[in-house]
């Protein structure tokens, strides 16, 4: 059996509005096979997306270099600058894989979240969630967003799905913890999720 390195859960998590974001966060599918030449990557320390896919060599030096970038602004805030420069990063990351690299996306609209440009992060969690609809962080995403809009039964619905597609989506089980822990008859399940 080959050892397969995950494009995914790379990053600690990012807290929004209370709720929890994680960044490079993968989910679903799982599994896949490594790849063997003719694609740049290296048989056995390939890498692999959260939907199986395998990255090319030049694709994960891309993602590497934008997710230093991403990693480096955010103790000290994002500038318009990084902003653009990291969303160029993570797209090139993207397009180098051929445009279906799925945590690369889900990058991309982290970042536009970071940047507070909500909308555009969402257009770019839904193309995700298109592409994969197991996808733990853009449908955690999605959850939040729905949170924030005052939408709490939705968004609960979008954290349960999380964890129903993907039961090592931490980010969705805390979120549902989050909420579950404001209602006295749910907290032995907020306690659960946070197990």
């Amino acid at each position: 059996m080959h050892h397969m390195n995950r494009v995914g859960r790379v990053v600690g998590g990012v807290g929004l509005a209370g709720l929890v974001l994680a960044a490079g966060c993968g989910g679903g599918g799982g599994g896949g096979t490594t790849g063997g030449g003719g694609d740049g990557t290296t048989g056995s320390d390939a890498v692999v997306t959260a939907s199986g896919t395998t990255i090319t060599q030049a694709a994960q030096d891309d993602w590497a270099e934008a997710l230093a970038a991403y990693t480096a602004a955010i103790p000290d805030g994002w500038t318009p600058a990084e902003c653009t420069n990291v969303v160029h990063m993570f797209d090139q990351a993207n397009s180098t894989q051929g445009g279906s690299f799925t945590e690369a996306i889900y990058m991309i609209g982290l970042t536009h979240e970071q940047c507070g440009e909500a909308s555009e992060a969402h257009n770019f969690y839904q193309r995700v969630l298109g592409m994969n609809d197991h996808f733990c962080g853009a449908r955690v995403a999605m959850g939040i967003e729905q949170y924030r809009q005052g939408h709490v039964d939705q968004a609960m619905s979008e954290f349960t799905r999380a964890v129903h597609d993907d039961t090592r989506c931490t980010e969705g089980y805390v979120n549902l913890a989050i909420i579950q822990r404001r209602t006295p008859a749910s907290s032995a399940d907020a306690l659960n999720n946070l197990r």
